[in-house]
């Protein structure tokens, strides 16, 4: 069984030593390269042990969770660092630090994927070290009601096609189904070049909301396109794993 690291261990180290502790969970090969990217704020959470199929999974947004005013400061320069949402991974999805809380949005994830409703630590350890994990807005939010702009959903959209080709991204899992984001995708990669998986069903309704799947092709290869709603509250993992990632 590894070793749980304490919160402070990790939030408040340098890159260096963040990158020692966590060189059983993370590949940080690709760091040089991903640097060089235009409009790429955070660095992906890559895992180092990928499934024979590359996935994606693809959040919207990072906020500032803090209210208090004297705390502000100290967490708003956390959410500009570039290892902003490595940290968030490893203290939210991995559960490295001991702060007791379910971080909902992490689980619903695992749900997602596992179709179980409690995985096991081993579990969660191979679940996140098998995927790569990328935030679609590249700036943080002030608090979880604010939404993104158009400007910086394109410029998302622009990111995430570079990333999808430097690290030859498969399956991409994002998390809205709203048809909006499927739209900027679309535009990102040109109308030819993005097609509905299965013309006989273009959307998988679940719920009160519509599954979607799409294929993107590029330089003679194809990443496929899962569109599921947002694993937050009302979220009826069950359903989704067993119509949309089984």
């Amino acid at each position: 069984m590894k070793e749980r690291l304490k919160f402070h261990d990790i939030v408040k180290s340098d890159y260096d030593l963040q990158k020692e502790k966590l060189n059983d969970f993370i590949d940080f090969s690709f760091d040089d390269e991903l640097k060089n990217l235009t409009g790429l704020n955070y660095l992906p959470w890559i895992g180092n042990k990928l499934r024979e199929r590359r996935t994606l999974i693809v959040g919207e947004s990072l906020y500032l969770w803090k209210e208090n005013n004297k705390d502000f400061l100290e967490i708003h320069n956390e959410a500009i660092s570039e290892i902003f949402l490595r940290k968030t991974v490893s203290t939210q999805g991995l559960l490295l630090n001991k702060d007791k809380k379910t971080h909902n949005f992490y689980r619903g994830i695992e749900r997602l994927f596992s179709g179980k409703k409690d995985i096991t630590e081993n579990e969660r350890f191979d679940f996140w070290t098998g995927i790569i994990f990328h935030q679609f807005v590249q700036e943080p939010m002030d608090n979880h009601k604010t939404r993104p702009t158009q400007q910086q959903y394109k410029v998302g959209a622009a990111v995430l096609k570079n990333i999808i080709k430097l690290l030859n991204i498969e399956l991409c899992i994002f998390l809205g189904s709203d048809i909006s984001k499927v739209n900027l995708i679309r535009e990102v990669y040109g109308k030819e070049n993005f097609a509905i998986k299965d013309s006989a069903n273009p959307k998988i309704k679940i719920g009160n909301t519509f599954g979607r799947k799409r294929i993107a092709k590029y330089d003679d290869r194809e990443v496929e396109f899962v569109f599921v709603r947002h694993p937050s509250a009302f979220f009826s993992w069950k359903l989704w794993n067993e119509k949309m990632i089984k």
